[in-house]
């Protein structure tokens, strides 16, 4: 598994995000290589901390616009702002690599 998208399940003025035993789910992601995603839908999925204490753990993060529509990518800014809140930097987020590390980095 190369990434898992809507980690915690969360949908704003929705739906509560899961409980997980976020440390061990930090930890299996980093050891395995599995990227988790910040989502900038109305989910915005993974939050600042949570993506913050990913990051602090070794996590690497994908940014996501979730668009389902081309009406829908400039939610990518929400999922760059949260990524921004939670210290972020290029090296933790998959997609500032090249097309080729970035075809190394998934199986």
């Amino acid at each position: 598994m190369d990434v898992i998208a809507h980690p915690t399940g969360k949908i704003v003025n929705r739906r509560d995000p899961i409980a997980l035993d976020w440390p061990r789910v930090f930890e299996a992601a980093a050891r395995t290589g599995t990227a988790l995603e910040l989502n900038g839908s109305p989910r915005l999925d993974l939050d600042d901390a949570l993506a913050r204490a990913a990051g602090q753990a070794g996590v690497r993060l994908t940014l996501a616009s979730d668009a389902h529509r081309t009406e829908e990518l400039d939610q990518l800014r929400y999922a760059v702002s949260m990524a921004r809140r939670a210290w972020l930097t290029a090296p933790q987020v998959i997609g500032t690599r090249s097309t080729t590390q970035l075809m190394k980095m998934t199986r």
